[in-house]
């Protein structure tokens, strides 16, 4: 959830530093503070709590306070607050009792009270409310017991943490070190040409300086000092030399820069035509209808695993559960297996496999970061069951969720997504749901190429037609306006797209804090059809598929009680066109694909709405991205 970044080299440091966290901020936006090695033995911290995420303000504190161009080596961390109030005593950086420690931290101690009362009971002043603190006043004492040996220190103070944390830590008395631990939450550093290096909780922060980075794995340690780095892992208190790989990383500079865009919401609904080909490139033949998956055919195991299992499993939080939802849809109507969605934070307090074969079911998870910690505790608890094959569909290449599969997968190569509400993360997904089932239909023998080539070609359109949905931004800004002389909205939709609409709702949930009910519209009539009164909004995803009738019947329901309906339909469809109240026009396309376009135009319509409330649409109240604790 936090954002963690650090430089050392030989440019002055602090600015390096708050760019990163700038880029940062999506993942914590509560508060925010640096830590500049001066001198010698001399830390300079600098906090500040960040109201409504404004970041400027800090970034004015940092200056006026004047890091000389001499401090090379800088940390620096953005807040999501978990321990302790938002206030600037328990912003991050952390230091030990003599200043000469600082760390930062992203994740949870599990032992955090049994870790406070031994080190008040050794004497140490603890003057935050957090649990980051713990661990500077740690390593101080570690320090001491191993007479200054940083390796064996940080070893021992590494064996007495529990939980899921990442961690970057300075120690004053050397000002080219800096020590950067994985420890079941991200953490990555990359070399930059002129010998320097960088660490941060994500490799985005990197890409003006490089395109290739390394992601620590789970018990990594790096300790870089002396223009070099030394790897290695920890296991029962030893030292493990390890070889970590180098990756390239996903998307440009650009992709994490505003580029005339006035938020990053926006940018990422807008550009999706420019984006969504690189998740399509390669992967289709449009004159055989053939798709190519290589992170799912490389291996022959998994290959035969994905032929011969019974039941499917589609797990993901928040937006990729909606998109999971779909997928798992797609494989029932083509594939004619038990599929189902499930929402990760459910999974390890349900027995989902009750009645299954563990070991002829296929888990796929789906996630944007490949961070979020119920996530990947729902993976582990259904790996301990034996299933057969964990398979990814994740964004963020050396992500956790990708070391928790089985070599199996399908990157979304859709670039950095800033937003903390996910946009294209979520068209992405739907789209690589698309090419897996018919992939796998045609692994299966279900479905020939020739046959495939319709929905193929429907594939490969889905970039271009979202244009048609862009372009009337402006018309859904004035659905917005009208929406807001109400408290709430309703959004409601039949087969695939009730999943749109429960997308639809998060959105608007998330940025505009207004609040929305959705349901099924084959529900609406038992209970929330009493919301309704006279011009009150229902927004109807009503494309043209087989529940048209129905929702023909549920939209004239709506009108009979006074409901205001907009219409998200197929372009054509005129009859639809005529009952609604408003129409939002979408390209034909298949039912499957027709979410994605139409939870764009609801996207839109939620940036449109944040901005009338007044809201930061980009870093959304209470909320942040990659959540990296339960």
């Amino acid at each position: 959830m936090c954002g963690i970044i650090g430089y050392v080299g030989q440019q002055p440091a602090v600015p390096i530093v708050l760019e990163g966290l700038s880029q940062l901020l999506y993942r914590g936006y509560d508060s925010a503070g640096v830590s500049g090695l001066i001198s010698p033995g001399v830390l300079r911290i600098v906090k500040q709590v960040l109201p409504d995420g404004q970041f400027d303000d800090f970034k004015a504190k940092v200056e006026d306070s004047r890091f000389p161009e001499s401090c090379t080596n800088a940390i620096g961390h953005t807040r999501w607050a978990t321990h302790g109030g938002r206030t600037v005593l328990n912003a991050h950086p952390h230091c030990d009792g003599s200043g000469q420690i600082a760390v930062v931290h992203n994740g949870m101690l599990e032992n955090w009270r049994e870790l406070k009362a031994e080190l008040i009971g050794l004497g140490c002043r603890i003057v935050s409310e957090t649990d980051t603190e713990l661990i500077a006043h740690l390593f101080a004492l570690k320090l001491q017991e191993t007479k200054g040996d940083i390796r064996q220190a940080i070893l021992s103070t590494v064996s007495s943490l529990q939980g899921a944390n990442g961690i970057l830590l300075q120690y004053a008395r050397y000002p080219d070190l800096l020590i950067g631990i994985r420890k079941g939450s991200p953490l990555s550093y990359a070399k930059l040409d002129d010998g320097a290096f960088m660490v941060a909780s994500t490799g985005d922060p990197f890409l003006p300086y490089t395109r290739r980075c390394k992601h620590l794995r789970d018990g990594d340690i790096i300790i870089i000092q002396g223009g070099k780095v030394e790897e290695f892992s920890f296991h029962n208190g030893r030292r493990i030399p390890v070889s970590i790989p180098s990756v390239e990383l996903e998307g440009s500079a650009e992709d994490v820069a505003l580029e005339g865009y006035p938020h990053f919401m926006l940018k990422e609904i807008m550009t999706q035509p420019e984006r969504l080909p690189d998740v399509l490139g390669g992967r289709l033949r449009l004159e055989t209808g053939l798709v190519k998956l290589g992170g799912l055919e490389a291996s022959s195991l998994a290959l035969k695993k994905l032929k011969r299992a019974k039941h499917f499993w589609f797990i993901g939080c928040g937006t990729s559960y909606h998109a999971a939802q779909i997928v798992a849809r797609m494989f029932r109507q083509h594939l004619h297996v038990h599929a189902e969605a499930k929402q990760a934070s459910e999974v390890t307090l349900d027995d989902i496999l009750s009645g299954c074969s563990p070991g002829r079911s296929v888990v796929f998870a789906l996630s944007q970061s490949g961070e979020t910690k119920d996530l990947l505790d729902a993976i582990e608890y259904l790996r301990a069951r034996g299933v057969g094959l964990v398979a990814g569909i994740v964004n963020v290449v050396g992500s956790s969720l990708v070391t928790l599969t089985d070599g199996a997968g399908v990157y979304l190569r859709v670039g950095p997504e800033i937003g903390v509400a996910s946009t294209k993360a979520f068209s992405s997904q739907v789209l690589v749901g698309a090419m897996i089932t018919v992939w796998l239909a045609q692994q299966r023998g279900q479905l020939s190429p020739d046959q495939s080539i319709p929905f193929v070609r429907a594939i490969a359109e889905i970039p271009e037609q979202l244009r048609v949905v862009l372009a009337q931004s402006e018309a859904i800004r004035k659905l917005a306006e009208y929406i807001m002389k109400f408290t709430s909205l309703m959004m409601l939709g039949r087969g695939y797209h009730y999943a749109t609409a429960l997308e639809g709702h998060l959105k608007v949930v998330e940025v505009s804090n207004m609040a929305c009910e959705v349901q099924p519209a084959g529900e609406m009539k038992h209970g929330p059809l009493a919301l309704v009164t006279d011009g009150y909004p229902v927004v109807m995803v009503a494309t043209r598929d087989s529940s048209r009738t129905a929702i023909l019947h549920n939209i004239s329901e709506l009108q009979a009680r006074g409901a205001f309906v907009i219409g998200i339909t197929t372009d054509g469809d005129t009859e639809m066109a005529k009952i609604v109240n408003q129409a939002i026009y979408i390209p034909d396309t298949p039912p499957e694909l027709a979410t994605i376009l139409a939870a764009t135009s609801l996207q839109l319509l939620a940036y449109h709405l944040g901005l009338l409330n007044e809201r930061n649409v980009d870093k959304p109240r209470n909320l942040a991205k990659a959540v990296t604790v339960k």
